[in-house]
């Protein structure tokens, strides 16, 4: 992938996010934003569980958004996330509400998408150098190990936006470990159909981030 692309920002996402009028996000709807971004060396993939370099981490991360989000201070912000999650006494399991949203191809992020992406990286199959990050999860270490089917992951999509995260322990700075890389949605239909093809270049890629790459 060429070492200058092009990110274009719709700005009406980014008011939303932040909070400002209805008003306001209305009218800049339609308006795109175009800047160039030049990384120091080529960007390896796209996808979410191929990555194993920082220009490609930091690109998926302006094009995808999980559950949370680094804020300005650094500090873990609710993304995908509608509201903070409701946690089990154990402190065990965690259920999130989504907020509506769409990938750049207009369909639109379901919980089960994050099921399906959290599998891909534990499936042993994948090969994927951030599996271990899994294991935060139910049955995450026996998966990768290949001790169990990726269906046995703690994590389920109650509907299409209420998604259930089961811990293997406590884990008080979770929403700090959502933030990361591994842990973006992936539409399951499209990244199906382009097999490995998938965060290959623009073509073969979709997400739901504030930025859209070109080039």
């Amino acid at each position: 992938m060429k070492k200058v692309v092009s990110l274009l920002f719709v700005a009406g996402l980014f008011l939303a996010a932040c909070g400002n009028s209805a008003t306001s996000t209305k009218e800049s709807k339609s308006t795109q934003q175009e800047i160039a971004v030049s990384a120091p060396g080529e960007l390896s993939t796209l996808d979410s569980a191929q990555y194993t370099d920082v220009n490609s981490s930091d690109m998926i991360g302006q094009v995808s958004e999980g559950l949370y989000r680094s804020g300005k201070d650094g500090n873990p912000e609710l993304a995908m996330a509608k509201e903070d999650p409701k946690v089990s006494e154990d402190g065990l399991t965690y259920t999130f509400k989504l907020r509506e949203a769409k990938y750049s191809d207009g369909t639109p992020v379901r919980a089960q998408d994050f099921v399906y992406a959290f599998q891909n990286v534990v499936d042993p199959k994948t090969t994927s150098s951030s599996s271990h990050r899994m294991d935060i999860f139910k049955n995450g270490e026996k998966i990768r190990n290949g001790e169990l089917p990726v269906d046995q992951l703690g994590v389920k999509a109650l509907d299409d936006q209420t998604l259930e995260l089961d811990l293997v322990a406590p884990a008080p700075f979770l929403s700090e470990i959502l933030t990361g890389t591994p842990f973006m949605p992936k539409q399951e239909k499209f990244a199906s159909e382009k097999g490995k093809a998938y965060g290959t270049s623009a073509d073969n890629f979709v997400g739901n981030g504030p930025f859209v790459i070109k080039g």
